[in-house]
């Protein structure tokens, strides 16, 4: 009969607090792995094994920004509270996130800001540079991050004043005419059809979409 090698064995937890010798191989009786011993780190370091064709996730590290390893896809309910930073999204969870629904694609908004005017105190805002008040009703708005194209679209809030009529197609091409959009900076014009002239809404808001 041929002869036979057996390494030293225990179950995981004895095998925890045993230090071993440089170079030794142990057996876990619980999780059947093979345990590398150096002499010096108590419960040594265990070799990864399969489970079921796969390494068990309490095998491998966690994930992080720094470090490849093990995690997990978040839930819908976690994608859209938005404070885990451990979980993965896919691209539905991330949809779901955004409370959208349907086929058509999803577009972002780039930048937006909410503005005293009056007073030129910026309440609220996302990339957002600055808020220049450059007499009264035109602003320019510069944005910290350019947008990829200047063919952006600008919304406001504020074309009209207290239910007033819109502000005619002839006024705005003469006030669109005195400034032209960059992929760095915006231009808003606000006009009073009761006062016909320009106004400082109390607040201006604006949503920049590409």
């Amino acid at each position: 009969m041929a002869g036979q090698l057996k390494l030293r064995r225990g179950t995981t937890s004895q095998l925890a607090n045993y230090i071993g010798s440089e170079g030794e191989l142990t057996y876990d009786t619980a999780l059947k792995s093979l345990v590398l011993h150096d002499g010096v780190t108590l419960g040594g370091v265990k070799i990864p094994y399969l489970s079921n064709d796969l390494v068990p996730s309490t095998m491998l590290p966690t994930a992080t920004e720094l470090v490849v390893g093990a995690s997990k896809i978040a839930t819908t309910a976690i994608a859209q509270a938005g404070t885990n930073d451990t979980d993965f999204i896919t691209a539905k969870k991330l949809r779901d996130a955004l409370n959208a629904s349907g086929d058509a694609p999803v577009s972002a908004c780039r930048a937006w800001l909410s503005v005293n005017t009056v007073t030129s105190t910026i309440l609220q805002s996302f990339n957002i540079a600055s808020f220049v008040k450059t007499t009264t009703g035109q602003f320019e708005i510069t944005f910290t991050t350019p947008m990829p194209h200047q063919n952006y679209v600008a919304f406001t809030n504020s074309i009209t004043m207290k239910g007033g009529a819109a502000i005619s197609n002839a006024t705005t091409s003469t006030l669109n005419a005195t400034q032209t959009n960059t992929v760095s900076r915006c231009y808003i014009w606000c006009w009073s059809a009761i006062n016909n002239s320009l106004i400082n809404p109390e607040v201006l808001n604006v949503g920049v979409f590409c």
